[in-house]
């Protein structure tokens, strides 16, 4: 998953609009958790 900005500058859209770079990061909190679960399950970590 990658960010990308419409006007080329990270620092304008933290300040107008930081929905996406949340979403994306509760994207990836769930990917992680997910495969460390799968990981303790399956007896690999």
């Amino acid at each position: 998953m990658g960010f990308c900005t419409t006007d080329g500058t990270i620092l304008n859209t933290l300040k107008t609009d930081s929905k996406p770079l949340v979403l994306d990061a509760v994207c990836w909190i769930g990917i992680t958790g997910v495969s460390l679960v799968l990981q303790h399950v399956m007896d690999l970590w």
